[in-house]
């Protein structure tokens, strides 16, 4: 290389550094993720997913994510997209039709229905909440596959298959399936539509590719299907919010383990055999008894299941961790939908991976 071609790539070299220290100072102090990170405080965001970003406007799934940097923890909320609203001028519509009607009358904006749709989830999440009112602060939009191999990505198991993700968010019966290991980041052929820049998403990215599964959570919005609407349980909702906003502090609540998971050391749950093998159930039933599990129910579970979960109605996924450990299970997913007249803290559903032989 001569003299000139050597000047020429100090030169661009140089020019390549300095607009990264100008980014990296840019972002440090406008962005409001790069500012959380650096301070490891609770971020929020809103993952929306659509049938295609060229047709944004139907809409399929929505998640409220929060994650906490200090100790890398994420939560992820689903929130029906059917979930009937109250809000005050919008006439009981469903959060689809809010979306949707904020698309079009917005000439066919996608970022401001998209923040239109972050309002409606704060409303509804934190606007009866009297110390927690985060902000949400960014959003990803994409077609809801790729979100759903993005959500997988992140724990690097096998987490959302299109027919859990589906009844995630259309609420029908209580299915859950598991993904066979997709890895999104290996996966370039994707669109994303969000209000962060390139710089900001690939900050994010970057501090949650190597989340572990014992650090996410689940949840679904509290609430009861009647007809074809999800309407939410405003009392299950705080509750839901209250285990979001003390991740890690649950002992700290004052009365909120008295009041609201079970009273004793006892934990009752039903056990579903959701298996092509017979007893299944009533075997581990026997097993969980025996330990000290009150079993109030057993039986056959609605339809086949390839891997077993739990249903977490009372927001203490530490009780479904000990099932684990019984029952030696390689995983076991958690999903909590508060519901505080349940009368069991949660629904062991064995899927075909589990043996008890």
């Amino acid at each position: 290389m001569g003299k000139t071609g050597l000047k020429l790539t100090l030169s661009l070299f140089g020019l390549l550094l300095i607009l990264a220290i100008a980014g990296s100072l840019w972002i440090s102090s406008e962005s409001v993720l790069s500012q959380n990170l650096q301070k490891e405080a609770p971020l929020f965001g809103l993952l929306i997913g659509t049938e295609e970003l060229t047709q944004p406007s139907q809409l399929k799934l929505i998640a409220l994510a929060r994650y906490a940097p200090k100790t890398r923890d994420l939560d992820l909320l689903s929130i029906p997209i059917n979930t009937k609203l109250g809000i005050p001028g919008q006439s009981n519509k469903k959060i689809n039709e809010i979306f949707s009607l904020a698309y079009k009358q917005s000439n066919f904006n996608q970022e401001f229905s998209s923040r239109e749709l972050i309002r409606v989830v704060e409303w509804l999440l934190f606007s009866k909440s009297k110390t927690f009112h985060p902000k949400i602060s960014f959003f990803l939009k994409m077609d809801y596959k790729n979100l759903g191999k993005l959500v997988n990505s992140l724990g690097g198991s096998r987490s959302w298959q299109e027919e859990f993700r589906e009844e995630l968010f259309s609420d029908k019966e209580k299915k859950s399936f598991f993904l066979e290991g997709l890895s999104w980041f290996k996966d370039g052929n994707y669109r994303v539509s969000s209000n962060l820049n390139k710089l900001e998403k690939f900050l994010l990215f970057f501090e949650m590719k190597d989340l572990s599964q014992k650090e996410i959570r689940f949840f679904r919005l509290p609430g009861i299907l009647k007809e074809d609407a999800w309407l939410p349980l405003p009392e299950e909702i705080q509750t839901t919010v209250q285990l979001l906003s003390a991740r890690g502090q649950e002992n700290q609540l004052t009365g909120f383990k008295q009041s609201f998971l079970s009273k004793n050391s006892t934990i009752k749950l039903a056990v579903w055999n959701a298996s092509n093998r017979k007893n299944k159930a009533w075997e581990a039933a026997q097993i969980l008894r025996k330990e000290g599990f009150d079993v109030m129910q057993w039986g056959n579970y609605s339809s086949f299941q390839k891997r077993s979960w739990v249903l977490d109605y009372k927001g203490d996924p530490s009780k479904a961790r000990e099932l684990k450990k019984l029952l030696f299970f390689p995983e076991l997913e958690i999903l909590t939908q508060v519901q505080s007249n349940s009368l069991v803290d949660m629904d062991l559903i064995l899927g075909e991976d589990y043996d008890s032989d």
